[in-house]
């Protein structure tokens, strides 16, 4: 593994999604994040999908949905064997490809809704020049069944090199593939032709890897020192309302006074680096006496330059109610704390007058 100062990118290949992010070794062996996790649904699934397709082409999708519906259990055999065959198809495999398959029920369905036995379906399939049977066995091509990986490993091929073409990822040296999918031999090969200058690291048990990741970063949680934000961060802000700004369907009235109150403040942009128990602090204020509580609602988007919470991608993390201790008749003033840099976004109201912590409760439905 590289050494002090020296960048690595981890290459997450999942079921659903391969999710890609760059860390830069530090003196103290701890890790800064260089390049926000990147994602893509290019997964093992991805893979799985082109094979239904295979089999919907032999037996058509309705029947491959029956299945799904009336033998679950012959449905999964079916997809559990050709999880066998993505783990450990070679890029030299030639001939055919043995997949054992649930041959009664398959023969049951096509008798039943085909109104032909297993066999005479495959016969009669586009696909007949490309599988034949024997027993409980389907043997395909396999030039057909690496044409199952192709568009998969295409995609992961394009997400990483747009990742290296980053200019704080030019100089990345080392790959290190984990995740399930990652034990794919055909994914392997086409990483390491691809990009041939790199130091590719394949760990024993790829998929267990990110386990053992998660239980020593639960014991030790500041081992990644910063990290860059995939989201950028902010809340409902209530301002003066303007015609022309906000536009007539998102005036309100508050005591009779015109109010926008779908604006949206941004506390942390998109990758910005932040560190570890990075600290925001904002102040809010009463709006008429005796208020007993404030109500700030939290949004999160990937929109660039986002303006208002109702504006599409955004989303809202939950509505947080801050009570007011002892409300006076005074404007009260109460500092707000936004908690960055770890894997949970902490919140913390103190009401200045006081010096006391708000009392809070957040509804995050």
């Amino acid at each position: 593994m590289p050494g002090s100062g020296q960048k690595y990118m981890v290459i997450d290949l999942g079921g659903g999604t391969a999710d890609i992010t760059v860390h830069q070794k530090m003196i103290d062996n701890s890790l800064k994040e260089i390049c926000r996790a990147t994602g893509s649904d290019c997964g093992g699934t991805s893979v799985d999908s082109a094979f239904f397709q295979i089999m919907a082409k032999i037996f058509g999708t309705p029947l491959m949905n029956l299945i799904k519906q009336e033998d679950s259990s012959a449905y999964l055999d079916l997809f559990r064997e050709f999880e066998t065959v993505k783990r450990t198809i070679t890029p030299e495999k030639s001939g055919k490809v043995n997949i054992t398959v649930p041959y009664a029920a398959l023969d049951l369905l096509c008798k039943k809704h085909l109104r032909e036995d297993f066999p005479s379906t495959v016969l009669a399939s586009p696909l007949a020049s490309n599988i034949s049977l024997k027993a409980d066995k389907m043997r395909f091509e396999v030039n057909l069944i690496k044409t199952l990986f192709e568009s998969t490993i295409q995609e992961i091929i394009k997400l990483v090199g747009e990742i290296l073409e980053r200019q704080t990822a030019r100089d990345v040296a080392t790959f290190l593939l984990v995740g399930g999918f990652s034990e794919c031999v055909l994914v392997q090969d086409a990483i390491q032709k691809k990009f041939k200058d790199k130091n590719i690291v394949i760990p024993d048990e790829t998929g267990i890897a990110i386990l053992k990741g998660a239980v020593l970063f639960g014991h030790k949680p500041d081992y990644i020192t910063s990290r860059i934000m995939g989201l950028t961060y902010g809340f409902r802000n209530c301002v003066d309302f303007i015609k022309e700004k906000h536009g007539e369907k998102r005036l309100v009235l508050y005591n009779d006074i015109e109010k926008c109150d779908s604006e949206f403040k941004t506390i942390l942009e998109k990758d910005t680096e932040v560190p570890i128990d990075t600290i925001i602090k904002e102040s809010f204020q009463t709006f008429y006496p005796f208020q007993k509580a404030m109500f700030i609602e939290i949004f999160c988007t990937r929109v660039e330059n986002p303006e208002f919470v109702d504006e599409d991608g955004m989303r809202s993390l939950g509505k947080m109610t801050i009570y007011i201790p002892e409300p006076s008749k005074e404007t009260r003033y109460v500092d707000f704390e936004y908690h960055f840099g770890n894997t949970e976004l902490k919140l913390k109201a103190i009401d200045r007058q006081s010096k006391v912590e708000c009392e809070t409760s957040v509804n995050l439905l």
